[in-house]
């Protein structure tokens, strides 16, 4: 899978180099074809990591994706490696995060 360079930063969770992909014009809500929007990525390895690690959950990629204007409820493409239908689906089937309304 060929990944834009938003996605590769997500894929890398190479927090400073967003802010630069991002005001050179990286679409924030990049589905890049054949993947997870932005922050529906940032969401799977960021969950992908904690569950593998058993260290705590950081959400830095995501919470700097929604300070910038991600729609959070935005569909990922049905190709979606998670397979996730929304972003927070990840969070909520994961029973790792409480979400509130």
């Amino acid at each position: 899978m060929s990944y834009s360079a938003g996605h590769h930063a997500v894929d890398q969770e190479d927090l400073p180099s967003l802010p630069g992909l991002l005001t050179a014009g990286q679409d924030v809500e990049d589905g890049n074809g054949d993947a997870c929007t932005l922050p529906g990525h940032a969401i799977d390895i960021e969950l992908d990591g904690h569950t593998q690690s058993g260290e705590p959950l950081h959400v830095d990629v995501t919470a700097y994706l929604l300070i910038r204007g991600v729609d959070p409820l935005r569909c990922c493409s049905d190709r979606c490696r998670s397979g996730c239908l929304h972003p927070p689906h990840l969070l909520i089937e994961s029973n790792s995060v409480a979400m509130t309304a």
